[in-house]
This record gives C-alpha cells, sequence and structure tokens, in this order.
C-alpha cells in the first residue's frame, strides 16, 4: 500500500463508520438494540480498520484485526488495553445479536456501549490523516 492509498483506504473505512454508526441509532431508536448492536460493531470495526490502513496494515478477517489493533497500537500505548477489551466484547455481542435467536440487548446495555463506541471512533478518528 503507497502512503496516499493508505490515506485514502483509512478515509473510506472511515465513511464506512460513520454509516454503521448511523445505522445503529436508526435501530436503536425504532427499539432494535439487537440489530443496533450489530451495527454498532461494524462501526468500531471499520474505525479500527482505517487505524490499521495508517500503518500499511490491511486485516483479512475480524480475528486478524482484533489481534493486529493490540500488537500495533494497543501493545504500544496508543490505545488502552480497555479499548481492545471493549472490541473483543462488542464483536462477541454481534455475534450473538446475529446468530442467537433468543439474545436480547436492553437499552442501558446498548447505551453504554454506544457511548464507548462512540469515544474510540472518536479517538481514531484524531490518529487518521485526511
Amino acid at each position: 500500500m503507497t502512503p496516499q492509498s493508505q490515506i485514502h483506504n483509512a478515509n473510506e473505512a472511515l465513511t464506512f463508520s460513520e454509516r454503521f454508526l448511523t445505522a445503529a441509532q436508526q435501530l436503536a431508536a425504532s427499539n432494535l438494540y439487537d440489530r443496533a448492536t450489530s451495527q454498532l460493531y461494524y462501526a468500531v470495526f471499520h474505525a479500527v480498520r482505517a487505524l490499521l490502513f495508517t500503518a500499511g496494515i490491511e486485516p483479512r478477517s475480524h480475528r486478524s484485526l482484533r489481534s493486529l489493533f493490540r500488537l500495533h497500537f494497543v501493545k504500544n500505548g496508543l490505545f488502552l488495553n480497555e479499548d481492545a477489551v471493549f472490541l473483543d466484547q462488542l464483536s462477541q455481542e454481534r455475534e450473538d445479536a446475529d446468530y442467537v435467536i433468543t439474545y436480547v440487548v436492553d437499552i442501558k446495555e446498548y447505551e453504554g456501549w454506544l457511548t464507548q463506541a462512540q469515544d474510540l471512533i472518536a479517538r481514531i478518528k484524531t490518529n487518521v490523516p485526511h
């Protein structure tokens, strides 16, 4: 990846992140917190992807994205271990929301995740050149 394509790809991923964040908020407004949680995960996923693109790293899977985030951004102190733990948790919540028929999210849980996601995405944006 050239430096120009790194920035381009990162900004495209941030655009995706914003779309998923908007979708999550719209679903939550309709009390569809399980669906909103799934979309919230993708908002964070694409923001982290943007961050990895800035380092010339292109993750090939959800698992590798989480691992590479820890290795390249948490281990060196740019992001907190709590950020990686949150990403792992949200990933599991997304899988449950998508595949477990009895999965339920209440408004308080969702609002907590939304706040964490918005905070993490905002901090990621400050590390992505435009």
